[in-house]
């Protein structure tokens, strides 16, 4: 997850401290990374709970969760 957060962080920080306004391009690029990050941590929060749920339930856990 960090190393897809650093080009947004970068871009972020020259946009305050040095006053540099992103381009669009780098805004749809920015937009895209946060869509990722969001589509992956929903995706390992929905495995999280499949897994819980089937370990409370004394079955054994899917295949593939918590595997990317």
């Amino acid at each position: 997850f960090g190393s897809l957060a650093v080009p947004v962080v970068g871009v972020v920080s020259a946009w305050f401290q040095l006053g540099e306004l992103p381009t669009l391009a780098e805004g749809a690029g920015m937009g895209m990374i946060v869509v990722a990050l969001a589509v992956l941590a929903a995706r390992e929060l929905l495995a999280a709970q499949r897994f819980v749920t089937h370990r409370s339930a004394g079955k054994p856990a899917p295949s593939g969760v918590g595997t990317l």
